[in-house]
């Protein structure tokens, strides 16, 4: 991303830690919001944590994520920026309490529930040992675990909680009074980040970037763009639809394209889990009988399959390497709730929707603040390079790359129709997703474009899409 809205978001955030008054406990959690595939979780580990050891007495940073394939996609970098900048990095908490007593600065990385809803001996000793020195808590993806209550949790999250605890707001909570170092980080605040409900505590949440924040259309050099929406009730068509659509653009260009698929974890009358899934697309994909060209991930199992019904057990940090690997034949990721946030794959850019889920708040109105961040798993760019060269190269940016065909960076959705998912989509078109002809260029002459002539020509491009049957958004 660029060094202007780098710096930008990172010193929204050093500019809140040089304003902590250090004497007395604000009691708050600062939250700093940036659009899906800014680089948020890199700037976290590559800039906030060196910059809290430089500028604060902090010896000891948790990051918290929802998911343990986040954390597993990121600590060779924590390990890494830790190498250079004089901390140690783990996902250890027994290591962590080893080295926090040899007076080393530690960073632990772990998923939420390890810090906030495991009751067991070491992650209980490792929280009443932080109290006693200066620490810090980065929670990532925020949104995910913040409601406060289960009074609150309908609202938030569209469904009822059960015997919902409110574990990691009850533990920021606890944090509070022995620290000013709170931060959330996420791309959809809900409606208890935002401030429009009040949450149930002493804890409250404030939204520090508001001003400052990174806003989608800047990241359009940067950004997988829009591409194609097709809503089915009817499953198999929207499945076969994906696999004509993926293997089409694979010939037609010589790119890799990967798609997931996600189906619901239980059998019902219409619905798919990913062993009814698997069973439909197996013989349907066009490749080498042999090559490990799907895989599966779930709370059952992770592993990779082939056409002919080959098997080999895998993990998740394998399966995103295979994905990012363009060599690799893994094309079909097939997935029930892992891999909805946080994750990097730039091939990915077809996404199979076979969860009807329709949540929503008490008023009836959608809750699509988790189905954003499903659907922002297919942002990342995809300029026809291996991810590594496209950022040390290539700076990250497409117009930088050698010229590429432009469908090999375009999303395509397959969507089962709810209320809750059209609303979801509207947002990410509306406000969230670039289009192709947002890229302020000419696509004759290379020269830049005013925003009139480039509505003009995005016009002139979907009229002629539309009466060539190229384009369906229905």
């Amino acid at each position: 991303m660029s060094d202007a809205l780098t710096s930008r978001y990172n010193n929204s955030f050093k500019n809140v830690v040089d304003g902590i008054n250090k004497k007395k406990k604000d009691k708050k959690v600062k939250i700093l919001q940036a659009p899906m595939g800014f680089g948020k979780t890199h700037n976290l580990i590559t800039v906030w944590i060196p910059y809290l050891y430089e500028k604060t007495n902090v010896q000891v940073i948790v990051i918290t994520a929802p998911m343990s394939d986040i954390v597993a996609d990121n600590v060779k970098k924590l390990k890494k920026t830790g190498i250079d900048n004089g901390f140690i990095g783990t996902t250890d908490i027994a290591e962590a309490i080893e080295f926090m007593e040899d007076g080393d600065k530690v960073v632990l990385y772990v998923t939420n529930k390890m810090l906030f809803a495991t009751d067991s001996d070491m992650p209980n000793k490792f929280k009443s040992k932080i109290i006693d020195t200066e620490f810090a808590i980065l929670d990532d993806e925020f949104h995910a675990w913040t409601a406060s209550s289960g009074n609150n949790y309908k609202e938030v999250l569209g469904h009822s909680g059960g015997k919902f605890k409110a574990s990691m707001y009850r533990t920021l909570e606890e944090f509070a009074p022995f620290t000013n170092y709170l931060f959330g980080i996420t791309a959809t605040p809900n409606i208890e980040v935002q401030g429009l409900i009040d949450t149930y505590g002493n804890l409250d949440y404030e939204l520090v970037n508001a001003d400052s924040k990174i806003l989608a259309h800047e990241l359009r050099d940067r950004s997988a763009w829009m591409g194609q929406v097709f809503w089915r009730t009817n499953i198999s068509k929207l499945i076969d639809r994906a696999i004509e659509d993926a293997e089409y653009v694979e010939k037609s260009t010589g790119y890799k394209r990967v798609t997931m698929i996600v189906s619901e974890q239980n059998k019902s009358t219409d619905s798919w889990t990913i062993d009814d899934t698997l069973d439909y697309i197996q013989p349907r994909i066009d490749e080498d009988e042999d090559a490990f060209t799907i895989a599966v991930t779930s709370t059952k199992g992770c592993y990779l399959l082939s056409k002919n019904g080959s098997k080999q057990k895998t993990d998740d940090a394998s399966i995103l390497k295979r994905a990012n690997d363009l060599s690799n034949p893994l094309k079909y990721i097939l997935v029930v709730d892992k891999f909805r946030m946080g994750i990097n794959c730039a091939t990915m850019k077809g996404l199979v929707m076979l969860k009807s889920s329709d949540s929503k708040r008490s008023d009836g109105s959608p809750v699509i603040e988790n189905a954003l961040q499903t659907l922002g798993r297919l942002l990342r760019p995809f300029g026809g390079v291996e991810t590594p060269e496209f950022w040390n190269k290539y700076g990250g940016k497409l117009s930088d790359c050698p010229p590429f065909p432009k469908e090999i960076n375009q999303m395509n959705f397959y969507m089962m129709d709810t209320p809750m998912w059209r609303a979801a989509m509207n947002e990410f078109e509306e406000h969230i997703a670039p289009n192709y002809s947002e890229i302020e260029l000419c696509p004759y002459c290379g020269a830049e474009l005013s925003q009139s002539a480039i509505n003009t020509d995005e016009k002139i491009a979907m009229k002629l899409d539309k009466e060539l049957g190229l384009w369906i958004n229905a």
